[in-house]
């Protein structure tokens, strides 16, 4: 189950009656070309085909403007849609962050480690397919860190530590497209 924002599917549902009207558009355009063609066969068979075909010269003219402002307003419309769409994908990074410090402090009581673990990014809007795909890694880096880079209470006290270990996961954007952990 994915949950989205009503004001979302319904950025979406604008997007698609745009590109409703669009069709409809196109529609006429080919009812208008197919006119066109009916009008260069009449011009061959007219006598004075030269005249004939300067006349459909203006339609012509009109059909190429009309088709370049419909192909911008395509490409806006879809571009429009492709870009809502991948809005609706992206979700907080927090459905990935906020299982991590239970797990850390199962694990460190497991072992008997004291952890004290802290997430920072779980604002962050994330394309579900990355989090997705960070989801197992993130796992294996707490699991290591717990393992490996803490010490049970004892041998921090022994080196001057204080008795329970920090482990801090934090999310943040680098550049558009781009995540650091």
């Amino acid at each position: 189950t994915i949950r989205l924002a009503t004001d979302e599917l319904d950025a979406l549902l604008r997007r698609g009656e745009e590109l409703l009207s669009i069709k409809l558009a196109a529609d006429e355009w080919v009812t208008r070309a197919e006119a066109l063609g009916d009008g260069l066969r009449r011009a061959r068979r007219a006598e004075d085909p030269d005249a004939a075909l300067r006349s459909l010269e203006g339609s012509v003219r009109e059909m190429l403007s009309g088709l370049r402002r419909d192909r911008r307003t395509i490409a806006t419309a879809v571009d429009g849609l492709l870009d809502q769409a991948r809005r609706v994908r992206m979700m907080p990074a927090s459905t990935v962050l906020d299982v991590l410090p239970l797990m850390a402090r199962d694990l460190a009581q497991a072992q008997g480690k004291l952890v004290a673990f802290t997430t920072n990014g779980g604002e962050l809007l994330v394309d579900r397919r990355v989090l997705e795909a960070i989801k197992d890694p993130l796992i294996h880096m707490v699991r290591n860190a717990v393992d490996h880079g803490i010490e049970p209470p004892d041998e921090r006290a022994a080196a001057g530590k204080p008795p329970q270990g920090t482990i801090t996961a934090t999310l943040q954007p680098l550049e558009r497209g781009r995540l650091e952990l």
